[in-house]
């Protein structure tokens, strides 16, 4: 009774555990953020985010256009985990925090109402429409902050967050959202505006810098921010001040009108009559925040080896330069180096919040590896680079090193690496000149070269897919407005309207005209739709958009020497920049995935699994894919290593227990069988040899009978004959 108690409980546990490894298994689904994406940047393309954003009154809206090209919803031979699920329950859960409110950009009430949630909708109707089904948008809004949201994410409790999320937040401490967690195409860029009072006199982000230095002169200047993005927002931008949080723009504008101490507070949304009616002055502070939607992240399987010794070198350490490129980049902000860069070029500065300033989040590596290691000895950083002139930001060309801003911050960066090792000969750039982004791109693959220029669009392409997928990318360091300008006589007055306009008329032969520093980014944005003519000054760019029909908008260099009859199309694209690394190559076992295509069967967390992903003997791989085995032995089915299964004589491990034999499946017991037969064969046997000996002795006893009968007689003869001899004489 007891051993077969314990063998039920452990096919028991077995079971659970792989029931658990399912859902490990479905977790971190890169197929529901594609589809996701493909559904949004659909949005994009006919103006209807940018119709949602405007029908909601939306303040300070800015299209971060951190994804181009076209975006395809995954192939239904491609549908697995989370996505297969939902499209089969035909819903969605999205978690917010509790009663959270941004005036025009969503409040999360019961039900949800605003921009973001119908964003929401919108998307999950599309991906439903796509697969031929319908998807219900339900909330989970039982969060108490953005950190509880990014933790139910990561840990599976739903399927993804809401869609306002700033990229640059953290959660659980020092852990990025933009890292651990997988983020979406934006869905909207915030411009970061602050509030003052008009009795204070500030007026413009200039003014509260003098203000917030008079103040620390005497006490310690104080800000206020609503959201957790927002307010590490304004921790980055005022170093120098004290922030203090709050969740919702009520009491933080009461906070402003009753509290002298508050230089400004950061709120989301007020309108212009809240503003005049309430003494309240509005200025931005050149700063975005790009805002995604969350889901768990996935190490693609091409990142993967099944043994750590088929990495090449160049293809780890990849994480660790990541992260220390990102450190001296936030460091060099905090420390004032970056905006000195910028100012030296005349570059107006703007922030692209997808990384907060917070020092302490972005380590540097103790212990080198791979190509961080390489940089480190060899004291030289390869960075690989196009042949552009866009000044001042890069100017690279065949016969002088480049240069501009963004070569500069490359050589300050990687001045400050070596710092963090205590280098004396500080690492030198050496850069590799290409022609395009994608040969960029193929030597960053090949391990040709460390990291590529940091100004590499965000939202390019790679071999068909977004470079995103393919490689990680540092922090955005820049980020550039996309201003355009139109005739004067043009019905079109939005870029939203320019934008519908010609992705209804792409085979009609119209162009968009654009300085020769913004070449590549027109390209990209809208390349799509129309043709992009390059022109290499303002006055030639404005002549063609006056003579040419075709030419339908512009995108100058800059907002001065307009001419009269150009008029500036209301709303703007952000594009950003940053420089990418190779994704890192990770050994598959052991994280929590099971990598069928790597020979794996089970994870090393799993019952029954050994520390190569193998089931152990006496486990067998269960017939979906888990994190555990399950017990081979007691399924009922002969299986390797096993001698029996559920039959008289079979042990908890299917061996013959003891004084059983194994015969084609069965036990039996030792001699058994023979004993039969030496039973039935003995008894013929015996009962011949009986036969044979009783005959024998019948015969031998005739035999002696006979003899002992002739005996007598011949003995009576002979006795008669000497009778009758003696009697004559």
């Amino acid at each position: 009774m007891g051993g077969s108690t314990w063998a039920w409980w452990l096919r028991a546990a077995a079971a659970v555990a792989a029931a658990a490894g399912l859902a490990r298994a479905e977790t971190g689904d890169e197929r529901l953020a594609e589809a996701f994406d493909a559904a949004l940047m659909s949005m994009f393309d006919d103006g209807t985010v940018q119709r949602i954003i405007y029908d909601n009154a939306v303040v300070g809206f800015s299209q971060v256009v951190d994804c181009m090209g076209d975006f395809q919803y995954p192939d239904t031979s491609n549908v697995t985990g989370v996505l297969a699920r939902i499209l089969r329950n035909k819903a969605v859960v999205l978690g917010s925090r509790t009663n959270y409110s941004s005036t025009g950009y969503g409040s999360y009430f019961d039900p949800p109402y605003g921009a973001s949630p119908e964003i929401e909708e919108e998307v999950f109707r599309r991906i439903g429409e796509h697969y031929g089904t319908e998807v219900k948008v339900t909330y989970n809004l039982s969060f108490p902050s953005a950190d509880a949201v990014m933790v139910a994410v990561r840990d599976g409790v739903v399927d993804a967050s809401t869609s306002n999320y700033g990229q640059g937040g953290f959660f659980s401490g020092n852990l990025r959202r933009s890292v651990v967690l997988r983020q979406s195409c934006s869905t909207m860029g915030e411009h970061v505006h602050m509030y003052s009072t008009v009795a204070s006199g500030i007026t413009s982000k200039e003014d509260l810098n003098a203000k917030i230095a008079q103040v620390n002169k005497i006490s310690q200047a104080k800000l206020g921010a609503v959201g957790t993005g927002t307010f590490q927002a304004v921790q980055q931008l005022f170093i120098d001040a004290v922030v203090v949080s709050f969740l919702n723009d009520g009491p933080a504008l009461a906070a402003l009108k009753a509290d002298s101490s508050f230089l400004a507070i950061a709120l989301y949304t007020l309108t212009t009559d809240d503003l005049s009616a309430g003494g309240i002055v509005r200025y931005p502070v050149d700063y975005i925040i790009p805002r995604s939607t969350f889901f768990r992240r996935e190490v693609r399987p091409e990142d993967k080896v099944a043994n750590i010794s088929e990495v090449a070198e160049y293809k780890t350490g990849n994480t660790q330069l990541a992260e220390i490129y990102n450190a001296a980049l936030i460091w060099l902000i905090s420390l004032g180096q970056y905006n000195s860069i910028f100012s030296s070029y005349n570059i107006t500065f703007l922030s692209l919040g997808d990384c907060v300033v917070k020092e302490s989040a972005y380590p540097v590596p103790e212990v080198p590896k791979g190509t961080l290691q390489k940089v480190l000895e060899d004291k030289v950083l390869h960075i690989g680079i196009t042949k552009v002139d866009s000044y001042p930001f890069c100017v690279v060309d065949d016969d002088t090193p480049p240069s501009g801003a963004l070569p500069e911050l490359e050589r300050a960066i990687a001045t400050w690496i070596s710092r963090q090792y205590s280098q004396t000969t500080p690492i030198l750039v050496e850069y590799t000149k290409f022609d395009n982004s994608d040969e960029v791109l193929t030597a960053l693959e090949k391990g040709e070269i460390d990291v590529t220029t940091n100004f590499m669009l965000v939202g390019g392409y790679f071999e068909g897919d977004p470079r995103q997928q393919f490689f990680q990318g540092s922090c955005i360091n820049t980020a550039v407005y996309l201003i355009l300008y139109v005739n004067a006589t043009s019905k079109i007055t939005t870029v939203t309207q320019l934008e519908q306009y010609l992705s209804a008329h792409v085979n009609d032969g119209f162009k968009i005209g654009a300085d020769s520093k913004f070449a590549k980014v027109a390209t990209l944005v809208f390349g799509k739709w129309a043709e992009v003519e390059i022109y290499g000054s303002g006055v030639q760019l404005y002549a063609a958009l006056k003579s040419d029909p075709e030419t339908l908008a512009v995108i100058p260099d800059a907002v001065t020497n307009v001419p009269p009859w150009a008029v500036q199309l209301a709303g703007e694209m952000t594009v950003p920049t940053c420089a990418y690394m190779r994704t890192e190559t990770v050994y598959s076992c052991g994280d929590e995935e099971v990598d069928t295509a790597l020979g794996e069967e089970c994870e090393t967390t799993g019952v029954g699994c050994t520390s190569d992903c193998k089931c152990k003997a006496y486990y067998k791989p269960t017939p979906t894919p888990g994190s555990s085995c399950m017990l081979a032995c007691g399924d009922g089915s002969l299986d390797d290593n096993e001698e029996c299964d559920r039959t008289t004589g079979c042990g908890e491990d299917c061996i013959c227990m003891r004084n059983y034999e194994a015969h084609n499946g069965v036990c039996d017991k030792h001699g058994s069988n023979y004993s039969v037969v030496g039973i039935v064969v003995g008894s013929v046997v015996g009962f011949v040899f009986i036969l044979i000996l009783v005959t024998v002795i019948v015969a031998l006893v005739i035999v002696i009978h006979f003899v002992l009968r002739r005996k007598f007689i011949a003995d009576g003869v002979k006795e008669m004959r000497f009778a009758m001899f003696r009697a004559r004489r």
